[in-house]
């Protein structure tokens, strides 16, 4: 599993609008927001579904712009429970 974090920078007044769009994708939750900057958090799959869903942040309407911050892989725990 990829866990990010990223900041969402929105254009003026649409930080609302933004939010919404943001909170309406899978794996992505909001953790702090003012006027112009969103911080959320993506969990994936995978490096690719990773990157779908930042190309996605950047589409939405009232979103100037995206920057990642933090991206790690973390092994299934369950998974290598299961091995041992």
């Amino acid at each position: 599993m990829n866990i990010s974090s990223a900041v969402v920078y929105a254009t003026p007044g649409a930080a609302g609008a933004a939010r919404a769009g943001i909170e309406a994708i899978a794996g992505v939750e909001v953790h702090a927001a003012d006027d112009a900057r969103l911080i959320v958090t993506i969990e994936a799959d995978g490096d690719r579904a990773t990157a779908n869903i930042f190309e996605s942040l950047g589409r939405i309407a009232g979103v100037a712009s995206v920057a990642m911050v933090y991206n790690r892989f973390e092994a299934d725990p369950e998974g290598e429970i299961a091995q041992a």
